[in-house]
């Protein structure tokens, strides 16, 4: 017969266990609200680029067509309201009657996420066949999370020069 060896235990206690999940809980807490302003800020810049996209295809089809394309900010993707925030329409106005009809349009988007919010200075502009803007006020848009945090860097700024020339700055805290 062999004689029981004693063996040292092997597993977790549960203390052991307990205190492992105590640190995780603390540790996800603290990591939790700079993870939401991840998610804001990754939103913001995703809709930027989404704008940055279509204003820089309105140009290259002004300079490609050699014609007069312009962009618009419309609700219901079919004609143009002004409203940004709610899609846009970017058109040849072949026929320049300043109307949007089927057979001018290049692209259409749709409204954006409900958690940004998107104002323009103008509720259209467009390139002429230079690629210069023919806006004659100044063209901007702003771009900010729909729940911004005061005091947080979390606006986004696009301008639009004469020129043509598209810029992207952050434009500040949040109110």
């Amino acid at each position: 017969m062999t004689p029981f060896t004693k063996r040292p235990p092997s597993g977790v206690t549960l203390i052991e266990l307990m205190i492992v999940l105590v640190i995780l809980g603390i540790g996800t807490a603290l990591a939790l609200p700079a993870f939401n302003d991840v998610i804001r800020q990754s939103r913001v810049s995703s809709e930027v680029n989404e704008l940055l996209a279509a204003i820089n295809l309105t140009r290259s089809e002004a300079l490609k067509r050699g014609q007069t394309v312009l962009m618009c900010g419309s609700s219901d993707q079919a004609t143009c309201t002004g409203d940004f925030s709610g899609g846009w329409i970017v058109w040849n106005d072949a026929n320049f009657d300043n109307a949007v009809q089927n057979a001018e349009i290049i692209t259409v988007r749709s409204v954006l996420t409900e958690r940004v919010e998107l104002t323009g200075s103008v509720d259209r502009f467009g390139f002429d066949r230079r690629g210069l803007r023919m806006a004659a006020a100044d063209v901007s848009f702003q771009i900010q999370p729909h729940d911004c945090v005061a005091g947080k860097l979390q606006q986004r700024r696009i301008d639009i020069g004469s020129g043509g020339r598209v810029t992207r700055t952050e434009a500040g805290a949040c109110p």
